[in-house]
């Protein structure tokens, strides 16, 4: 800087922001243009980030989308839900792909994880359990990311359930019980259903893996669990719906443990426990599946204990469902109550006829592998 310069700043002839703009503004040599550049990136990572702000009323659409449809998963027909699941699916994940505002990323990654998670037992419900394994998956990932062991958990779980249902298992599938153990170790002292749902299900795996005794002890702890928390108070049980364990499909999976584990009188006491609290409950909680599945296992049940007319007249309402009705979980119920009724002991003509109906009648189509956006 000349002294001419320095004595018209001092008299303030002139200023210093007028003697920068009258520099030669394509002089790189002190960075100049590289400044320019950094002052435009700026402004265009800005606007981005502005971008990528979900506003407020969005948000809230979407969680009371999800609310709505994990409540109607539970007393609507597939029909219902479904398309409208994927639909909220595709949003979300169309948002977090695209990378959420730090500000959003715990909102956004919980209702995206929780979001998948009910469309995995949707898939589930549907028969698409391969759909249904990558989407559990997903939910399990996004909520690792931010830390939230309750809906971690919750996806370990239904990732066993669809393991455990599968009519064979892949090299690459995990352990029922592995699953259950893993997310167990998630939860902890929480105070969510998801508690009593976990100890339910290793309950059921270790049935169905031929451990009556584990059976046995973890329905011990899903009752104690179920007195510890009542109906919940975790953040899914505030969703409700299929993100909530009730009292009422905790009596339903007992049916179906005692039935594994030969204690028949004792499924048909659980099967019945089950309907009548889905009958005096709430029409928004009643489970259509979960009703039906009950019915079934008090056949089953019946039928073991060789009331052959007990088990077509609890049938009965199964059978005479509407196609719509007839979810892929009721395929291995229909199976267990037609294996007993196949039982030399039951052969005669109401056993022979109610058999082939629920041959017939336990026929599921599957949806077509790239249906289901996952």
């Amino acid at each position: 800087m000349t002294p001419e310069v320095l004595d018209d700043l001092v008299a303030g002839r002139t200023s210093l922001g007028e003697l920068l703009r009258n520099r030669e503004v394509d002089d790189d040599t002190e960075g100049w243009a590289a400044a320019a550049e950094a002052a435009a990136g700026a402004v265009d990572m800005t606007t981005q980030l502005k971008s990528r702000l979900v506003p407020d009323e969005a948000l809230d659409m979407y969680y009371r989308t999800l609310i709505r449809l994990a409540t109607e998963f539970v007393h609507e027909p597939a029909s219902k839900w479904f398309k409208p699941l994927t639909g909220l699916w595709a949003q979300l994940r169309a948002v977090l792909e695209a990378g959420p505002h730090p500000r959003q990323t715990n909102d956004l990654y919980l209702l995206g994880g929780m979001t998948s998670v009910v469309l995995a037992h949707g898939c589930h419900v549907v028969g698409s359990s391969d759909n249904g394994l990558v989407l559990a998956r997903t939910a399990e990932t996004l909520a690792k990311a931010i830390g939230h062991p309750e809906l971690q958990a919750w996806a370990l779980g239904t990732r066993g359930l669809i393991t455990d249902s599968l009519p064979t298992r892949s090299p690459i599938d995990a352990a029922p019980l592995t699953l259950v153990a893993k997310a167990q170790s998630l939860v902890g002292s929480s105070t969510g259903t998801v508690v009593a749902r976990l100890f339910s299900y290793q309950s059921r795996f270790a049935a169905h893996a031929g451990a009556p005794e584990e059976a046995r002890q973890a329905q011990m702890d899903a009752m104690r669990a179920r007195d510890r928390i009542g109906d919940g108070r975790g953040e899914l049980d505030a969703v409700g719906g299929i993100l909530h364990f009730g009292i009422a499909k905790q009596q339903a999976l007992d049916a179906e443990i005692y039935f594994a584990c030969g204690s028949y009188e004792l499924a048909e006491h659980a099967a019945n426990a089950a309907i009548t609290a889905y009958d005096r409950g709430p029409a928004h909680e009643r489970s259509r599946g979960d009703v039906a599945i009950a019915y079934l296992d008090r056949a089953a049940a019946q039928a073991a204990l060789g009331r052959v007319d007990d088990a077509a007249a609890s049938a009965r309402p199964v059978l005479d469902l509407a196609e719509t009705d007839m979810i892929a979980p009721l395929e291995p119920a229909l199976r267990r109550l037609a294996d007993h009724l196949g039982a030399p002991r039951l052969r005669g003509r109401t056993s022979a006829e109610l058999r082939a109906e629920i041959i017939e009648t336990g026929r599921f189509r599957a949806l077509p592998t790239g249906t289901i956006p996952v």
